[in-house]
Protein backbone atom coordinates (compact mmCIF):
# COMPACT_ATOMS: atom_id res chain seq x y z
CA UNK A 1 0.00 0.00 0.00
CA UNK A 2 2.90 2.34 0.74
CA UNK A 3 4.35 1.67 -2.72
CA UNK A 4 1.02 2.52 -4.37
CA UNK A 5 0.84 5.75 -2.35
CA UNK A 6 4.34 6.74 -3.41
CA UNK A 7 3.63 5.95 -7.06
CA UNK A 8 0.41 8.01 -6.85
CA UNK A 9 2.26 11.24 -5.84
CA UNK A 10 3.05 12.43 -9.41
CA UNK A 11 -0.59 11.98 -10.41
CA UNK A 12 -1.75 14.03 -7.41
CA UNK A 13 0.72 16.79 -8.28
CA UNK A 14 -0.48 16.92 -11.89
CA UNK A 15 -4.20 16.86 -11.12
CA UNK A 16 -6.05 20.13 -10.51
CA UNK A 17 -2.85 22.17 -10.71
CA UNK A 18 -1.79 21.20 -7.21
CA UNK A 19 -5.12 21.91 -5.50
CA UNK A 20 -5.16 18.87 -3.26
CA UNK A 21 -8.56 19.58 -1.65
CA UNK A 22 -10.33 19.68 -5.03
CA UNK A 23 -8.53 16.52 -6.11
CA UNK A 24 -9.63 14.65 -2.97
CA UNK A 25 -13.23 15.83 -3.43
CA UNK A 26 -13.17 14.75 -7.07
CA UNK A 27 -11.97 11.26 -6.18
CA UNK A 28 -14.57 10.97 -3.39
CA UNK A 29 -17.32 12.11 -5.78
CA UNK A 30 -16.39 9.25 -8.10
CA UNK A 31 -16.33 6.52 -5.46
CA UNK A 32 -18.68 7.43 -2.59
CA UNK A 33 -22.14 7.85 -4.24
CA UNK A 34 -22.64 4.14 -5.06
CA UNK A 35 -21.77 3.15 -1.49
CA UNK A 36 -24.15 5.76 -0.04
CA UNK A 37 -26.96 4.78 -2.43
CA UNK A 38 -26.75 1.07 -1.64
CA UNK A 39 -26.49 1.77 2.09
CA UNK A 40 -29.58 4.00 2.10
CA UNK A 41 -31.57 1.58 -0.04
CA UNK A 42 -30.65 -1.36 2.19
CA UNK A 43 -31.89 0.52 5.24
CA UNK A 44 -34.95 2.17 3.72
CA UNK A 45 -36.36 -0.31 1.22
CA UNK A 46 -37.33 -3.80 2.35
CA UNK A 47 -37.45 -5.18 -1.19
CA UNK A 48 -33.72 -4.56 -1.71
CA UNK A 49 -31.94 -7.91 -1.98
CA UNK A 50 -28.35 -9.12 -2.17
CA UNK A 51 -28.24 -9.29 -5.96
CA UNK A 52 -29.64 -5.80 -6.35
CA UNK A 53 -27.20 -4.35 -3.84
CA UNK A 54 -24.19 -6.15 -5.31
CA UNK A 55 -24.83 -5.31 -8.95
CA UNK A 56 -25.89 -1.73 -8.23
CA UNK A 57 -22.66 -1.25 -6.32
CA UNK A 58 -20.62 -2.80 -9.12
CA UNK A 59 -22.33 -0.67 -11.80
CA UNK A 60 -21.84 2.51 -9.77
CA UNK A 61 -18.23 1.81 -8.90
CA UNK A 62 -17.33 0.87 -12.48
CA UNK A 63 -18.87 4.11 -13.75
CA UNK A 64 -17.04 6.11 -11.07
CA UNK A 65 -13.69 4.46 -11.77
CA UNK A 66 -14.11 5.01 -15.53
CA UNK A 67 -14.82 8.70 -14.92
CA UNK A 68 -11.83 8.94 -12.56
CA UNK A 69 -9.46 7.35 -15.09
CA UNK A 70 -10.75 9.54 -17.92
CA UNK A 71 -10.35 12.64 -15.73
CA UNK A 72 -6.69 11.73 -15.37
CA UNK A 73 -6.38 11.23 -19.13
CA UNK A 74 -8.25 14.44 -20.04
CA UNK A 75 -6.86 16.95 -17.58
CA UNK A 76 -8.50 20.31 -17.00
CA UNK A 77 -6.64 23.07 -18.85
CA UNK A 78 -4.90 25.87 -16.98
CA UNK A 79 -6.55 29.24 -16.61
CA UNK A 80 -6.67 31.09 -19.92
CA UNK A 81 -6.23 27.99 -22.09
CA UNK A 82 -8.96 26.73 -24.37
CA UNK A 83 -10.88 23.74 -23.02
CA UNK A 84 -10.74 21.06 -25.74
CA UNK A 85 -12.03 18.19 -23.59
CA UNK A 86 -15.22 16.33 -24.59
CA UNK A 87 -18.38 17.90 -23.17
CA UNK A 88 -18.97 15.08 -20.66
CA UNK A 89 -15.74 15.96 -18.84
CA UNK A 90 -16.72 19.60 -18.48
CA UNK A 91 -19.47 18.47 -16.09
CA UNK A 92 -18.56 19.43 -12.53
CA UNK A 93 -17.66 16.49 -10.30
CA UNK A 94 -20.50 17.21 -7.85
CA UNK A 95 -23.08 17.04 -10.65
CA UNK A 96 -21.55 13.76 -11.72
CA UNK A 97 -21.85 12.51 -8.11
CA UNK A 98 -25.60 13.23 -8.19
CA UNK A 99 -25.92 11.41 -11.51
CA UNK A 100 -23.91 8.46 -10.20
CA UNK A 101 -26.02 8.25 -7.02
CA UNK A 102 -29.29 8.08 -8.96
CA UNK A 103 -27.85 5.67 -11.54
CA UNK A 104 -26.95 3.34 -8.67
CA UNK A 105 -30.40 3.70 -7.07
CA UNK A 106 -32.23 3.03 -10.35
CA UNK A 107 -30.08 0.00 -11.19
CA UNK A 108 -30.52 -1.35 -7.64
CA UNK A 109 -34.30 -0.98 -7.87
CA UNK A 110 -34.52 -2.63 -11.28
CA UNK A 111 -32.25 -5.54 -10.37
CA UNK A 112 -34.00 -6.09 -7.03
CA UNK A 113 -37.41 -6.15 -8.68
CA UNK A 114 -36.28 -8.59 -11.36
CA UNK A 115 -34.60 -11.03 -8.96
CA UNK A 116 -36.05 -13.15 -6.17
CA UNK A 117 -36.84 -11.20 -2.96
CA UNK A 118 -34.97 -11.91 0.25
CA UNK A 119 -36.80 -14.04 2.79
CA UNK A 120 -38.02 -12.05 5.77
CA UNK A 121 -36.66 -13.18 9.08
CA UNK A 122 -38.85 -13.07 12.10
CA UNK A 123 -37.15 -12.21 15.37
CA UNK A 124 -38.86 -12.98 18.65
CA UNK A 125 -37.69 -11.60 21.94
CA UNK A 126 -38.43 -13.65 25.01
Amino acid sequence: MVVISILWIPIVQEMQNGQLYIYIQDIAANLAPPIAAVYLMAIGWKRMNESGAFWALIIGLVMGVIRMILNIAYREPSCGEQDLRPTIFKLHYMYFAIFLFWLTVISGVIISLVTKPTEQFRVTIF
